[in-house]
């Protein structure tokens, strides 16, 4: 493979496979990667879900109604897995409340994409080099009464796809400062029936570029996502939780005629981010979760978005199991499009520890009792 069609290849990340033809590409797309196997198994809805840890990486206004006072989280991903690729996901994050009614949380993020060897145009291989992306969240939270609360988080980005100068063209390291804004509700009752939703708007942010050109600057994965769930109790020691999830990647789609390329690269960021909403990169999820006795949880989901962006359809299922120091999280993607061998999700594996910690903050809310 050539440097350039390694380095679309590789800019494109997640988001393409096989024939088919991305419109709407993005830079780091391990952004869109959920490092939560709890949300995972239930087709990354993660919204609606009690916090956890895991929270840091989605809807961070969760951790505002965290009955625990601090939680720590570890999670890995092995990516594209079905081409043995080596990639993978590893992540951390960390919560802890300043009082009773707000949150302060830490978090990172990295991507591996294994060794990638350039040829040039005849074959020849001319290097062999290790691309990285991370990313470091700090994010606070806060109740804005006994049902809302919201949150904001700052975000850093770092990604080295090629390193040193190829074709006459210098590549760098891209870095950029996103950030992102949440809403959350529990509308519960004291024995945590009922509803619990909220939205998030994620990766807002500056473009990314790795080179001097400054038309070749990428947007960043900015999301919208709008979720909503219901739990019911099964008698008195069980809840089943029935959820959904909306996701929307505002990014425009890249103009069909090459003349208007140059305009779509000097696009300002916000006006991207409303020319998205006319894209095709609507999702939706579907997903449930059983809770034996606050012991064992069963995870099972559906996810839909059009073929175009067909990577995440499918099925996934997943499992939790509460012990007295930690929770383990382990979730399975199947998807419902592609050949198998040929999608590069295909048996995907998402594994994840959470920390339990048993000091409670003071005066906890009769709804979130289950969560300790």
């Amino acid at each position: 493979m050539c440097v350039r069609s390694l380095f679309l290849a590789l800019l494109l990340g997640g988001q393409v496979y096989a024939q088919e033809v991305l419109t709407v590409p993005t830079a780091v797309p391990f952004l869109r990667i959920s490092p939560d196997p709890r949300a995972a198994g239930m087709a990354d809805i993660s919204i609606p879900m009690d916090p956890d840890p895991n929270s840091c990486f989605m809807n961070q206004a969760k951790l505002a109604f965290s009955p625990q006072k601090m939680g720590i989280g570890l999670s890995y991903t092995p990516w594209f897995s079905a081409y043995n690729s080596g990639q993978y996901l590893a992540a951390a994050s960390f919560f802890t409340h300043l009082n009773d009614r707000d949150a302060l949380a830490f978090s990172v993020r990295y991507f591996n994409t294994g060794t990638i060897t350039g040829t040039d145009e005849v074959g020849t291989i001319i290097s062999s080099y290790k691309p990285r992306d991370f990313s470091v969240d700090a994010a606070y939270g806060l109740q804005l009464n006994d049902y809302i609360s919201a949150s904001t988080a700052l975000r850093f980005v770092y990604s080295r796809l090629v390193s040193g100068v190829y074709n006459g063209t210098a590549f760098k390291a891209g870095k950029t400062v996103a950030g992102d804004l949440s809403l959350y509700g529990d509308f519960r009752d004291e024995y945590g029936v009922g509803w619990t939703g909220g939205f998030m708007l994620s990766n807002l942010g500056g473009k990314i570029s790795y080179t001097d050109n400054a038309e070749g600057k990428e947007f960043l994965p900015a999301t919208f996502a709008l979720g909503a769930g219901y739990t019911f109790l099964l008698g008195e020691d069980n809840a089943l939780l029935l959820a959904a999830q909306y996701e929307k990647l505002l990014v425009p789609a890249i103009p069909s005629n090459p003349d208007d390329l140059t305009a779509y690269h000097e696009m300002p960021v916000m006006k991207s981010w409303v020319k998205g909403f006319s894209n095709n990169t609507d999702r939706f999820a579907l997903g449930a979760q059983f809770d034996f006795r606050r012991l064992l949880y069963v995870r099972a989901g559906y996810s839909h978005e059009p073929r175009i962006e067909s990577y995440r359809n499918g099925f996934s299922a997943g499992i939790g199991l509460r012990l007295p120091v930690f929770n383990i999280n382990v979730s399975y993607l199947a998807p419902s499009q592609g050949k198998a061998g040929i999608n590069p999700m295909n048996n995907t594996l998402r594994f994840g520890v959470v920390f339990n910690f048993e000091e409670a903050v003071a005066g906890v809310d009769p709804r979130h009792i289950r969560q300790l």
